[in-house]
This record gives C-alpha cells, structure tokens and sequence, in this order.
C-alpha cells in the first residue's frame, strides 16, 4: 500500500477491505500522550449503515438517514479506531497469526 501525505502532511494509506469498502490507515494529528506515544486513525472510511428485515427481501437494505430523520441537517459518524502505539503493539501478534495461520490463536 502506498501512503500520501493529507492536505496537513499527515501519512495516509487507502486500501479496500473484502467487500470492497473503502478504507485507510493514517497518522493521527493528536500530538503525543503522556507515555509519549503517538496515534493512528484505522479503519473504514464509510459508516455502511444497514437495517436488518427478518420477513423482508433482501433481509438486509441500507439506511439512508436522510430519510430516516428528515429534519436532521447534519450526522456524524465515526468508523475509524484511534489508537496508540501501545494499543497497535498489543493487536500485532493477533494479526500475524491470523495472517500465517487464518485463524486467531487462543
């Protein structure tokens, strides 16, 4: 994956996950905390918003929240984890065994 750099200098990189949602990995513009570490911003890039329908056809349809709350100018969401460096530490064994084995390690 290559990474750019934001309108405010910051590393992004955009990938899509299985279902081709758009994704990215970037640095956090949150300056250091108090163990000196610094943040990333990692996950989807869009909310995907579903409605489940247990009689309906398809079961699954998307939520636009436009028409669910008309009156509501504005939404935000948030689909992205913010972590630190410690926290990146502490998933990176899962990850690298998932990424040999296919499985998580119990």
């Amino acid at each position: 994956m290559e990474t750019k750099p934001t309108e405010h200098g910051f590393a992004l990189g955009k990938f899509t996950d299985a279902y081709n949602v758009p994704c990215s990995i970037q640095e956090s513009s949150k300056c250091a905390n108090d163990d000196g570490e610094s943040y990333i911003w990692l996950g989807c890039d869009e909310l995907g918003l579903k409605q489940f329908m247990p009689n309906g056809n398809p079961a699954w349809r998307d939520v636009d929240l436009h028409e669910a709350f008309p009156a509501a100018e504005y939404f935000s969401h948030n689909t992205r984890m913010h972590l630190t460096q410690s926290q990146v530490r502490a998933l990176l064994p899962q990850l690298q065994y998932f990424a040999d084995h296919g499985t998580l390690k119990q």
